[in-house]
């Protein structure tokens, strides 16, 4: 739709009309022509002059006809005098053709003057005319743009991009504001809050909004402390609380805010946009809620916390995240509760603190865990030796290297879970055994057959010592194992023994050397070696070997040779079966 103003000349009242129409409407394409006009000439130096007063500028306007407009049956003609409308109504009946103070709602004297060849007080009183009816018809215009825009904008089935265009011609505020409530679609409703900068229409909807996501943007506008405040404590969306927190910037409300928090995430960001002020300190110096401490980054808030928090499991949590060396001394070597010590020790690399903690800390769990850190040795024997403590002495022992000092330890000390820590750390096969025939104690002799690399001793100890003999089948080697499988009389014993052996070596010369139906049986069905097998059936006496080793060859060859050779019947029955 186009509104086209149409005078004679199109110099003086029909540009008039266009420059004062456009200031008044948006959205809307705004033309002027004239009945007989001169393409090109320019505006009345009077009708420049008055629109220039008035903050309008025709410096540019060109003279148009109106029948080379092309008018279309949309358009809206308005014209400045009767007989212009009656003589275009009788070219173009299919339009629609009015006067401006027709259009406008008047009834009598429905032209303005033509103020040509008069002075400029006679184009401001023909201007200040043409705008008063203007007046009139924009605000119609504009009623019907806005009703229109609004339906565009509400219509959820419209491209989105047509209603973000149509957004764009809405610009009343408490309008936008009133269309937050029909629209539901995020992407406007953002639009709609960039438009608005009233405050106070901002907090109306940041603090009465059903949806979240208004509040949330509105919020981002909002400049009153006191209003962010009631949002960061009130709103039941964890996002507006956070947005509101923000937002503020004031140390003491946010401390307030921070004081009744309940939400992990709050109390988090709270802490990092306090951290390093003075009014957090008090707060982290009482604070204890679970599954914050782990999630905080800000290394001297962690070190508030390790230092002086008044409860032990909020220390340690801030222990784990401290990464500074010197603070962690500090708690290691003053905190008052074992606990918190223990915890700092582990993170200490430095030999000299931990060597501190070792001489000098009252908790022996804290001293045992610096011990099994420190790398000194002989500050590691000398507690080996002479600490009263055994547990102490057992957590240095651990990390002894001194094989000398290990076997003086396992053979000679009087304190037992000495004796047991020392034996397993020796590596000595000779010592091994002395201390297996001269100490009596069972664990310890169970320690010594683990540790054991020898299977001649480990031998020689089952044999002796039966009760043993199962023990020592999980370390001793395969071949070994095998021995045990051919010759000894406990079943128990074998079965075990040949769970163990899985080289097919072993387990063919089984076949060929043991007595007992059982093992052959569990050592044929280990063998996959067409080879091993054919060699069993070829060289073994037994003639239960051959018999179920020739059950499974596939070599045809091999089978035929047996099944017209052998002098079994059973394996030439076999190997003809399996022909």
């Amino acid at each position: 739709m186009r509104v086209i103003f149409v005078c004679y000349g199109n110099t003086c009242r029909s540009p008039m009309a266009e420059a004062i129409f456009k200031s008044l409407v948006s959205d809307i394409e705004v033309l002027s022509a004239g009945m007989s006009a001169l393409d090109g000439q320019k505006a009345a130096d009077n009708t420049i002059k008055i629109c220039k007063f008035n903050n309008l500028d025709l410096n540019n306007h060109k003279a148009k006809n109106f029948h080379e407009l092309n008018p279309e049956s949309d358009d809206l003609i308005l014209t400045l005098s009767c007989d212009i409308r009656d003589s275009l109504r009788e070219s173009y009946p299919d339009l629609e053709i009015y006067t401006i103070k027709e259009y406008a709602g008047e009834k009598d004297y429905l032209d303005i003057k033509d103020p040509f060849g008069g002075d400029l007080s006679i184009y401001e009183m023909c201007f200040f005319e043409i705008e008063e009816y203007l007046e009139k018809i924009a605000i119609t215009f504009n009623k019907k743009n806005l009703e229109s825009a609004l339906d565009s904008v509400k219509d959820e089935e419209e491209d989105i991009s047509a209603r973000l265009t149509a957004l764009d011609g809405i610009g009343d505020e408490a309008v936008l504001h009133d269309l937050t409530y029909s629209v539901s679609s995020d992407c406007i409703n953002e639009k709609i809050i960039e438009k608005i900068q009233n405050q106070n229409l901002l907090i109306n909807l940041a603090l009465n909004h059903p949806n979240h996501l208004i509040r949330h943007s509105a919020c981002k506008k909002i400049k009153d402390d006191s209003i962010l405040f009631y949002m960061a404590n009130n709103d039941s969306s964890y996002g507006v609380r956070l947005e509101a927190i923000k937002r503020i910037e004031d140390a003491e409300i946010l401390n307030e805010i921070l004081l009744n928090a309940e939400n992990n995430e709050i109390i988090i960001y709270l802490i990092g946009k306090l951290s390093g002020n003075e009014i957090l300190d008090d707060f982290l110096r009482t604070f204890n809620h679970e599954g914050i401490v782990e999630h905080i980054r800000k290394q001297e808030v962690l070190e508030v916390i390790a230092c002086f928090n008044c409860h032990t499991d909020m220390k340690i949590e801030a222990i784990a995240g401290i990464l500074n060396e010197n603070v962690l001394e500090n708690i290691a070597l003053n905190d008052s509760e074992p606990k918190v010590r223990l915890h700092a020790a582990r993170k200490i690399t430095d030999e000299q603190v931990l060597a501190k903690i070792v001489l000098h800390d009252s908790d022996i769990e804290v001293r045992c865990l610096a011990i099994s850190k420190v790398s000194d040795q002989s500050l590691i024997r000398t507690i080996a030796l002479y600490e009263n403590n055994s547990n102490l002495r057992c957590a240095a022992i651990s990390n002894l290297e001194d094989q000398s000092l290990l076997e003086y330890l396992a053979l000679n000390d009087c304190e037992y879970e000495v004796r047991v820590n020392a034996v397993s750390k020796i590596m000595n096969s000779d010592v091994l055994k002395e201390i297996f025939y001269n100490d009596n104690d069972d664990t310890i002799r169970r320690i010594v057959i683990k540790n054991l690399n020898d299977d001649k001793y480990l031998e020689e100890i089952a044999f002796e010592f039966p009760e043993y003999a199962n023990l020592i089948l999980e370390y001793i080697s395969e071949g070994y194992c095998s021995v045990w499988v051919c010759y000894s009389d406990d079943w128990e014993i074998r079965r075990k023994a040949i769970k163990r052996i899985h080289n097919e070596s072993l387990l063919g010369k089984i076949c060929c050397n043991s007595r007992f139906d059982d093992m052959i049986f569990s050592a044929i069905s280990k063998i996959r070696s067409e080879e091993i097998l054919i060699k069993i059936v070829y060289s073994s006496p037994i003639y239960y070997s051959r018999r179920m080793a020739v059950k499974k060859i596939r070599n045809k060859d091999v089978l035929m040779d047996l099944a017209l050779n052998d002098e079994d019947p059973e394996i030439r029955r076999i190997a003809s079966k399996h022909i």
